[in-house]
């Protein structure tokens, strides 16, 4: 009988062996017709592409254009005031932000800078496609400029579009050091009345070692500020008991969107801004850069739609937008045309909802641009519970508020309205890639279900709001994404009863 055994043992361990050396030296009919490997050439197909992807390339397809365009930067430190305190900040050629610097594509940048401080500093000329040695992030690649001196960048420029710099030491750029670039192409490819740079930042009266000092302490002072702190009696009131006590217990902070509380939001400056020299059927060019420490702004124009022509300084297929969401460091390019009977607004909205800049465009009444809604905080706490807790096979998108609407979403089917696309009815389980792709097959998803209705266009506000008024949110509670679930996973419909009815539970206990 052990011999029995002892034999089966020996031709089972035998079989795996063989099987494994098998599919290890099996040739692959794929691999087959494949060139040897060679390991200067990639792998991957060469792309074709215009865009200037190098410096070396940008260029080869630039002809200079024999100028060298000179610029003094003097960085001091001075009191300003913009909220109604004075307060010492830093300053570029005595003024918050620096100035435009403006070239031509082909031009030769002669940037001297002068360092005023009893510290050092840096300026980093984000986005430009320069040697090494000239890029201005101190200790990596450029010496600091040490108080007193003088540094003089000297780069050809090679490319065109909208740019910035700002400084890249200790938290200077937070209190001041920044400015923009505008770089003409030696052909354009859009011609405007008016070519206007807005730079957009946040601003705090607060010493910025002493916010990232309460950053670390994970305390809610700012949501306090911003009268965004979840207090019991509004968790109660909007039913999120339950998801508030889950996201405790996995240590998880109360949901915000942004974790600074700033005392004003500004653009070129400035909290609002006028350009009356801009004539009513005009068309201008805005050159929106995002220069703020960590606030994400949504931009929307009282005139009508904006026309995006490029997004960090190259030029994209023209498409019309009604607001576009814009991340930090970003800069976006837009063609408007100022209509008659006011000054019209350029607003950007904190994504958080705790205030805007305006830029007014135009001479008269002002006409403000639509309110962009407050995100609702205890329904994004709600979702991100279910999404942690339970996967999202109930997730349901409600009404989306989409980072870029497009003029269609306003006055045609909407393109991003997901609030009855219905993903449950796939009756078979995904396929994870298509042969010979990365790309998943979909399956048998349902998309008849999408509602393409129309939505009004929001009306433009007699006068400038204060305040923002509360959003409905997005809405993750119900979408089934058609997910069968596995044998280690609980039902959807069941997990979503049972959070039901720990939601009711916990508010009787807690309510009196």
């Amino acid at each position: 009988m052990k011999r029995f055994f002892l034999i089966t043992y020996l031709v089972l361990v035998f079989t795996a062996s063989y099987g494994q050396h098998q599919q290890h030296t099996m040739p692959d009919a794929n691999r087959s017709a494949e060139q040897p490997h060679n390991p200067d050439k990639s792998n991957f197909p060469a792309v074709k592409t215009s865009l200037p992807v190098s410096r070396p390339q940008a260029l080869a397809n630039v002809k200079p254009t024999g100028k060298r365009v000179p610029y003094d930067l003097v960085i001091d430190e001075q009191m300003v005031n913009i909220t109604g305190k004075p307060k010492k900040a830093m300053t570029i050629n005595g003024g918050i932000p620096g100035p435009t610097m403006r070239f031509t594509e082909g031009d030769v940048a002669v940037i001297r800078v002068h360092n005023k401080l009893k510290t050092e500093t840096s300026l980093h000329w984000h986005g430009i496609l320069l040697p090494n040695k000239q890029d201005g992030v101190s200790y990596l690649n450029t010496p600091p400029i040490h108080a007193g001196d003088t540094y003089t960048f000297e780069y050809p420029l090679v490319q065109s579009g909208t740019y910035w710099f700002h400084s890249h030491t200790r938290y200077q750029e937070q209190i001041g050091v920044y400015g923009s670039i505008a770089i003409q192409p030696q052909q354009p490819t859009h011609k405007v009345d008016h070519d206007l740079v807005l730079l957009l930042s946040d601003w705090t009266d607060e010493n910025p070692a002493h916010i990232l000092k309460n950053l670390k302490r994970r305390n809610e002072w700012y949501s306090i500020k911003k009268n965004n702190v979840q207090s019991l009696n509004r968790i109660i009131q909007h039913k999120a008991v339950g998801a508030y006590l889950r996201q405790s217990m996995m240590k998880m902070a109360p949901m915000d969107i942004s974790d600074v509380y700033y005392d004003r939001f500004l653009v070129n400056g400035k909290d609002t801004v006028r350009y009356p020299e801009i004539k009513a059927g005009q068309t201008v060019r805005l050159r929106v850069i995002n220069a703020s420490a960590s606030t994400y702004f949504h931009v929307n124009y009282a005139g009508g739609p904006m026309k995006l022509i490029a997004a960090d300084g190259l030029d994209v297929q023209p498409v019309d937008v009604d607001r576009r969401l814009i991340a930090i460091a970003e800069t976006y390019d837009f063609i408007v045309t100022v209509p008659n009977g006011g000054a019209f607004e350029v607003r950007a909205t904190a994504q958080d909802g705790s205030g805007y800049a305006t830029a007014l465009l135009g001479k008269g009444k002002a006409k403000y641009a639509p309110t962009v809604p407050r995100p609702d905080l205890y329904k994004l706490t709600a979702n991100m519970s279910r999404m942690g807790g339970m996967g999202m096979g109930t997730m349901n998108m409600g009404k989306t508020d989409t980072t870029a609407q497009t003029n269609s979403d306003m006055n045609g089917p909407m393109l991003h309205d997901m609030a009855g696309m219905n993903h449950g009815a796939s009756q078979q389980p995904v396929n994870p890639a298509k042969p010979g792709t990365k790309e998943p097959i979909m399956g048998n998803m349902d998309h008849s279900q999408m509602q393409t209705g129309q939505t009004k266009p929001a009306q433009a506000v007699p006068g400038k709001p204060k305040k923002q008024d509360p959003m409905a949110g997005m809405d993750h509670s119900q979408m089934d994404m058609g997910d069968k679930p596995s044998a280690k996973q609980a039902i959807p419909a069941k997990k979503a009863s049972k959070q039901k009815r720990l939601d009711q539970w916990l508010g009787w206990i807690i309510v009196p």
